[in-house]
């Protein structure tokens, strides 16, 4: 696989700074490499979706002005 062994515990803990070709390596030993596809998807990814609303802007609704009739 091409990794250290402190590599593969960061990987097996779940560590954010592991790169991912070391996961899609490890996947693809195990021949899971399929899941790696579903991990990517942003429509699976309830907490990246999350983040994704909160920075959303906020619309602020203003009192429309009435405007006088012509006639």
């Amino acid at each position: 696989m091409g990794a250290s062994v402190s590599t593969l515990r960061r990987l097996e803990d779940g560590h954010p700074g592991t790169a991912l070709t070391y996961l899609a390596s490890a996947l693809l030993v195990f021949g899971e490499l399929e899941k790696l596809s579903l991990m990517m998807d942003t429509q699976f990814d309830a907490t990246g979706l999350a983040l994704m609303d909160s920075e959303l802007p906020i619309r602020i609704h203003t009192k429309r002005r009435h405007m006088p009739k012509a006639f």
